[in-house]
């Protein structure tokens, strides 16, 4: 008996430290996997990549819907690369989800390779800079070898381990160096996508010419009734007369006298319009209508209190015409037709990213008799900093109002270049659920001034130098894995402003003043679900649906810069839009995002700015 509990007690030693062997080589092995792993590119490269978690069971023993909404979705981004992998999981065709397998490692970047979690990934997976988490000890027994596994043994996944459907994990998105450059692989596409947009960017002006011709001379007036000198009932005769009294077509005044003067003597009458024929001005022509005139008495003196016969006047008239026929404003384009003013939640996210996009909005029935146009958007965003700050650059352009337009033949229609954009975005704080983003743009005036011609000859003239300031701030705001929320809000404010200058009778132009813009402000809501994600066996891999409500007001009313004849507003000097935008973002692969879309205006009058918005806008993410 003695010797059996000795041999009992020596054969529990023994399993006590052959346990304690086994787990020291099972982590030395796993340490030295993990700094070949992260060595140098070259031996990752013959490495098979080692997910951080171990792979789910195949589709075939999933029941359906076991781990619908509760696996890691969306396209991953490798730190510094930013290049997107595979996706992490897919639809089998049953209707479950399982992961796929990664035969190559994913692209390998200059530092050591780490995949990072989704933002809605399980909340057990490492973080970035933390220890990897000791490795399970070995099992009592035999261990059996790859070759031993029979088939079918495939391991059955535990509902309770899997996280819940709404856990977006706890790794926090901080401003600290290793999690910043994550941020490109948290901030994958559907879990911070674009919202869509609505705006048209007013940029239409209304003008109104006249075209005067005036007349100016002194000349002797005389009394023509029996009224005394310096009667106001007198009838007043402005012109030559011959030997025998009799006039010779010149002008009479219209109404009784008055005095400039308060208690002064009668010295100004009203002037009737000339006669044709006369040896003064008559009318030019077709549309010109007198303006009225005035005789000015220039005789007045301690020694003449009032007026006589023969005294000198001073006579003013004038005629005028309207370039339209109606009497009413004529519309213009301002200059940068193409987009008057940029609305920034067009094609855009609270997420830094590096991407390449293109947008085309079709506006049917444009505001102001623009009629249809149609208006593309080029630009790029560049990540400057640790996945924090970066910068947009955008190019619209458009098939609209030409900026040069004849007198003669109004309407002419072109193709445009507008006004370049450039917008800073900063990261301002970051967690599993919020992103708040805030930044500036501000507008280069590149496109061309606007001309109003008869021929050849500049009739009117609005220079393009307006510099536009567009302070903004944006929310996300991710509910659950499928339900997501984005909030901006932002100002338009017009710092310099335009030159306008004008003669309707041609020569040089004078200034007539500088018109700067209403200063806007925007406000934007929209709602995204994901729809379908993962798919890899169709075309589309995922699908997000958007609801957006936007809202744009003038802070104050526009100005009026008049003057020689003309007047220049704005086509509506208030408005307080109100649009709706219905699009879905298609993800086609890691890289390409396909988002149609249209928007509708819910107020009339000015406030309604085209009949509808059709949209198409194209991402390409690097």
């Amino acid at each position: 008996m003695r010797i059996g509990s000795i041999l009992t007690t020596q054969r529990s030693d023994y399993r006590s430290r052959s346990s304690l062997v086994a787990k020291s080589v099972s982590r030395l092995a796993w340490l030295a996997a993990a700094g070949l792993i992260g060595s140098t590119n070259q031996a990752e490269a013959q490495l098979p990549w080692i997910p951080l978690r171990p792979q789910p069971p195949a589709c075939d023993t999933l029941p359906p819907g076991d781990l619908s909404g509760k696996l890691p979705s969306d396209s991953l981004f490798s730190p510094r690369g930013r290049k997107p992998h595979a996706i992490d999981s897919w639809n089998c065709p049953d209707g479950t989800w399982t992961m796929p397998h990664h035969p190559t490692a994913p692209s390998t970047p200059s530092h050591p390779s780490v995949r990072f979690p989704d933002p809605i990934a399980d909340p057990e997976s490492p973080t970035p800079g933390t220890d990897p988490p000791d490795p399970p000890d070995p099992p009592d027994g035999p261990v059996r070898s790859p070759s031993d596994v029979e088939p079918g043994d495939a391991a059955t996944a535990d509902p309770a381990d899997a996280p819940a459907a709404d856990d977006l994990g706890t790794a926090a998105l901080s401003l600290s160096s290793a999690l910043a450059d994550a941020s490109a692989g948290r901030g994958s596409f559907s879990a911070a996508p674009n919202m869509t947009g609505d705006f048209f960017g007013a940029g239409v002006y209304q003008f109104s010419g006249v075209t005067q011709v005036p007349f100016s001379a002194v000349l002797p007036g005389f009394i023509q009734n029996e009224a005394p000198p310096g009667s106001p009932n007198a009838l007043m005769f402005f012109g030559d007369f011959n030997e025998t009294q009799n006039p010779l077509f010149g002008l009479e005044s219209s109404g009784q006298g008055f005095s400039s003067q308060e208690d002064g003597p009668i010295d100004t009458f009203a002037l009737g319009e000339p006669q044709n024929p006369n040896q003064f001005p008559t009318s030019p022509g077709p549309g010109f209508i007198f303006d009225g005139g005035t005789a000015v008495w220039l005789g007045q003196g301690p020694q003449n209190p009032e007026f006589r016969d023969g005294d000198d006047w001073q006579v003013d008239y004038s005629y005028s015409s309207q370039f339209n026929a109606d009497g009413q404003p004529i519309t213009l384009a301002g200059p940068d037709v193409a987009t008057r003013r940029v609305k920034l939640s067009e094609n855009f996210s609270p997420e830094v990213r590096d991407r390449f996009f293109m947008n085309y909005s079709y506006f049917n029935n444009a505001m102001g008799g623009l009629g249809d146009v149609n208006r593309w958007v080029m630009g790029m965003e560049r990540i400057l900093y640790e996945d924090m700050v970066s910068i947009e650059l955008r190019q619209p352009m458009a098939g609209t109002l030409r900026s040069r337009q004849d007198i003669g033949s109004p309407g002419d229609r072109s193709f445009e270049l507008g006004n370049l954009t450039a917008i800073a975005k900063a990261v301002l704080f970051r967690n599993h659920r919020w992103i708040w983003t805030s930044g500036m743009g501000v507008t280069a005036p590149l496109a061309d001034d606007s001309r109003l011609m008869r021929g050849n000859e500049t009739l009117l003239r609005i220079e393009n130098q307006s510099v536009h300031l567009l302070p903004y701030t944006a929310f996300l705001y991710r509910h659950d894995s499928t339900n997501l929320f984005q909030f901006y809000t932002q100002l338009d404010v017009d710092v310099r402003g335009n030159r306008i200058s004008g003669d309707l009778n041609g020569g040089p132009l004078p200034l007539l003043g500088q018109y700067s813009e209403a200063s806007l402000i925007h406000v934007d809501a929209s709602y995204h679900r994901v729809l379908t994600r993962n798919n890899r066996n169709g075309l589309v891999r995922q699908a997000i649906a958007n609801a957006e409500l936007h809202y744009t007001g003038s802070l104050e009313d526009s100005p009026v810069v008049s003057g020689n004849g003309i007047t220049i507003t704005n086509l509506a000097r208030r408005f307080n839009v109100v649009n709706a935008t219905f699009s879905n973002h298609l993800v086609l692969n890691n890289n390409l995002v396909v988002t149609p879309g249209i928007a509708v205006p819910l107020r009339g009058g000015t406030d309604r700015q085209f009949n509808f918005e059709a949209i198409l806008q194209v991402n390409y993410l690097r």
